[in-house]
């Protein structure tokens, strides 16, 4: 990731804006609807109500944000969820799933989903209709959560799909079973089983804390940057902007996390390129993270020595001016 002075400024000028977008942009997660069908515990929705209300993305607003990334050509990663469950109705997830691949047939689409709704006819649907990556999760009954129990629900899914697969990851041991699928068809398919309460060797907690929003002791603290916000466009069902997959907006009490609005008409990107954005991304842009919600997050760790993080940092907060 090479930061740009457009990442770190606010334009008005729609012609930078679309040329950053276009340069920066690789992964965009839109939900396309706000409902849930699980109240999870290590999630937001467990108190916040995501489940009384199907709450679907306006047609106006799902084709704006298409039409315009039709019209960068746009290649990277769409991903139809954020904090919903993007599967619940499948006429309606199929038609929006063939509304992309036939307008910007170069993106790659990737379903994140508890799993609840598929079953083998499902899982072709998705495949013939242009996804090319299923992550499932499997999730317990009554808030079953332990790893065994977690497990038994997998190989119970496994087995309803009555499709060949076998273990990438079953270590017991890490509270993590990964169960790759041979589909036969153009998608790849993982299935999930983590221990979401596991701590490792440090004691830190696996599971996110979602942007400090659940009361959880996590055990962390970051002594990185973040690029999320940099390479991401969040999207919520009714136009929201987030700076991230950690917050949901509903899990706050006012409005400071969310930095746009899109409207059926808006221009996506100077809403991606406006002034809280900006101070955002100067904000992210630090190796050291102390304040709310990020100072516990260990989500997009950066994989480079300490010391080449810090030279690489400090060099481009002196040539854009980004002071202390």
């Amino acid at each position: 990731m090479h930061p740009q002075r457009g990442h770190f400024f606010p334009t008005s000028d729609p012609v930078q804006a679309r040329a950053l977008f276009k340069d920066s942009v690789s992964i965009i997660e839109m939900a396309i609807s706000g409902y849930c069908n699980r109240r999870c515990s290590y999630c937001p929705n467990s108190f916040v109500d995501r489940s009384s209300k199907t709450s679907l993305m306006s047609d106006g607003l799902f084709s704006n944000i298409i039409t315009q990334l039709k019209g960068i050509d746009y290649s990277g990663i769409i991903r139809m969820h954020r904090y919903n469950e993007p599967l619940v109705n499948a006429d309606y997830a199929i038609s929006r799933i063939r509304e992309v691949t036939s307008s910007i047939p170069k993106a790659r689409i990737e379903i994140f989903t508890n799993g609840d709704y598929l079953d083998t006819a499902y899982v072709a649907k998705l495949a013939k209709a242009g996804v090319k990556h299923i992550q499932a999760t499997a999730h317990g009954h009554n808030n079953s959560n332990t790893f065994e129990a977690l497990s038994l629900e997998l190989e119970r899914r496994l087995k309803k799909l009555e499709m060949p697969y076998h273990y990438e990851v079953d270590d017991p041991r890490q509270g993590l079973r990964i169960a790759h699928i041979d589909t036969g068809l153009d998608v790849t398919f993982y299935y999930f089983a983590h221990d979401f309460y596991r701590r490792d060797s440090n004691g830190v907690l696996w599971a996110s804390d979602r942007a400090q929003s659940l009361n959880v002791k996590k055990n962390y603290s970051r002594h990185q940057p973040c690029f999320v916000p940099f390479v991401e466009m969040q999207v919520e069902w009714d136009g929201r902007m987030l700076p991230c997959c950690q917050i949901n907006p509903d899990a706050f009490s006012n409005d400071d996390y969310i930095l746009g609005n899109i409207e059926c008409n808006t221009n996506i990107f100077l809403e991606w390129s406006n002034s809280r954005y900006s101070k955002w991304r100067r904000h992210c842009f630090d190796n050291n993270q102390s304040s709310a919600p990020c100072a516990t997050c260990n989500f997009s760790l950066i994989k480079y020595p300490a010391a080449d993080l810090i030279s690489y940092i400090e060099h481009y907060r002196n040539l854009y001016g980004l002071g202390e």
